[in-house]
């Protein structure tokens, strides 16, 4: 717990980074919020998660999240490809593993938010470990997992009380 109430966004894009920086901003200045904010802009690259073809960041974030809403990275700006296969193809969408890749240090009550890319959902759910509450929103295209995994020590109960207030 040692970043409360800081947002971290991840973006494979600089143009929506950008866009996702003033929109921040102007929320907080119309709101007079004030929260600590990390950017960062990473590759999204062709790669492998247990022998399946994927697509994964190059820098993530040094934090242990317990929200994190998924919106895909930018399919055509992902670099490389693994035995010819690129999500840079119509066909083809976003498939990113990394959250599998950190699933284990998630403390209990983390939630994520998945806005659409249903194929990278079935992935997600088809490879996650812990025991995850799922529910799928078809009006709003959402998907929303709820990590209900036994409280694992004085920091996991500290975040679950705060979930439960």
């Amino acid at each position: 717990m040692n970043n409360p109430f800081e947002l971290f966004v991840l973006e494979n894009e600089k143009k929506y980074l950008n866009i996702t920086k003033k929109r921040i901003k102007f929320f907080n200045k119309i709101n007079k919020f004030s929260i600590k904010i990390n950017y960062n802009f990473s590759n999204v690259v062709m790669s492998e998660y247990q022998n399946k073809v994927v697509t994964s960041y190059k820098k993530l974030f040094l934090c242990n999240p317990d929200f994190i809403y998924l919106d895909g990275s930018g399919q055509y700006k992902v670099k490389g490809n693994i035995n010819n296969i690129s999500t840079r193809h119509p066909d083809m969408m976003p498939m990113v593993c990394d959250i599998l890749k950190f699933e284990y240090f998630l403390n209990p009550g983390t939630i994520i938010v998945v806005d659409g890319i249903g194929a990278n959902v079935k992935f997600l759910k088809d490879h996650f470990k812990r025991k995850w509450l799922y529910k799928y929103d078809q009006i709003y295209d959402q998907h929303y997992f709820y990590l209900n995994d036994p409280i694992l020590g004085k920091y996991s109960k500290l975040q679950m009380r705060f979930h439960k207030n």
